[in-house]
C-alpha cells in the first residue's frame, strides 16, 4: 500500500483504506465485477508461464464515486512466506471514459449504417415491386392482344387496333426499361 493508492481510493490515510476495503482484493474490487475479474486473473495466471495478468475493474472511492483500475498482476509462490500477489495498480478513469465515448460514438454510427440500410431496402423493395407492376402491365397488354389478333386474323380492322395497342405497349415497355437501364 502506497500514497497513489491511497489517493486513487480517495483516502488519506491507512486505516481509511483498511476499513474501506476491509484491507482484501474483495473489498478493492466493485462488488458487480469482483466474481469476473477473479476468474479471469486465475485463467491467466493459469495460462501464463510467467504467472502475470492483467485485469480492468471498477473501485468506489471513499467518497462513493466509481473509478476504472488497470490492474497488473504477478502471482508468486514462495516457501518462506506462501502465495503473494505483487499488484501495480494505474488509475484508468480517463481512458476508459474516452473509450466508453468511442464506444457509444461507434454505436451511433453502427445505428446509423442500419437505418439507413433499412431505409435503403424499403426503397430497393418499393422500387422492385413498382417496377414488377410497371413492367407486367405492358407485357400482359402485348400478350393478350396479340393472342386476340390471332384468334381474329380474319377480322382486319379489329387486328389493326390491336396491333397499334401491341404498338403502344411495346414503346411504353421499352421507354421503361430504357429509364431503368439509364437509373
Amino acid at each position: 500500500l502506497n500514497s497513489a493508492v491511497l489517493r486513487i481510493f480517495g483516502c488519506q490515510t491507512d486505516e481509511e483504506f483498511r476499513e474501506l476495503t476491509g484491507f482484501t482484493f474483495r473489498g478493492m474490487v466493485h462488488p458487480d465485477d469482483i466474481e469476473e475479474i477473479e476468474n479471469s486473473i486465475r485463467n491467466q495466471i493459469a495460462s501464463s508461464i510467467y504467472d502475470f495478468d492483467y485485469v480492468e475493474y471498477r473501485i468506489v472511492q471513499k467518497d462513493g464515486s466509481i473509478r476504472w483500475i488497470a490492474d497488473y498482476g504477478h502471482f508468486l509462490h514462495t516457501e518462506a512466506y506462501g502465495d503473494i500477489f505483487y499488484v501495480f495498480i494505474d488509475d484508468n478513469t480517463e481512458r476508459m471514459k474516452h473509450y466508453m465515448t468511442e464506444q457509444v460514438q461507434r454505436q451511433n454510427l453502427l445505428e446509423s449504417a442500419l437505418s439507413q440500410a433499412q431505409t435503403a431496402n424499403i426503397a430497393r423493395n418499393t422500387f422492385l415491386q413498382n417496377m414488377s407492376h410497371d413492367i407486367r402491365t405492358p407485357m400482359n397488354a402485348i400478350i393478350g392482344f396479340t393472342t386476340l389478333a390471332l384468334s381474329r386474323i380474319e377480322h382486319t380492322d379489329q387486328v389493326e387496333g390491336y396491333l397499334k395497342k401491341i404498338m403502344t405497349s411495346g414503346n411504353h415497355l421499352l421507354n421503361l426499361i430504357n429509364n431503368v437501364l439509364d437509373m
